[in-house]
């Protein structure tokens, strides 16, 4: 039998990143853990799920939420080390 672990070990996402999706985009985790899978196999999908994180990062600081920031940032720190630069898809639009 295959378990959720087993899941997301098969992934390549990390628990913290689909919480943070999950979070970012209101799904659930199971939805979020694909939705992430996705993204890193895109080329901007690093720095797409850095900025999720980020994001996060701004709206628990503004409820006043420092634990959650501060797991954010331990979480934000492990995607940094992780995954390669990546490239911002924002920076490929052309007017």
């Amino acid at each position: 039998m295959i378990t959720l672990r087993d899941c997301v070990d098969l992934s390549g996402v990390e628990p913290g990143e689909i919480d943070a999706v999950a979070e970012h985009e209101g799904l659930s985790f199971i939805v979020a853990m694909e939705k992430g899978a996705w993204m890193l196999d895109q080329s901007w999908g690093a720095a797409a799920l850095r900025q999720i994180i980020r994001d996060d990062v701004a709206v628990a600081a503004a409820r006043g939420a420092s634990q959650h920031v501060q797991e954010l940032r331990v979480t934000y720190q492990v995607t940094d080390h992780r995954l390669p630069p990546g490239q911002d898809r924002r920076r490929d639009f052309r007017h």
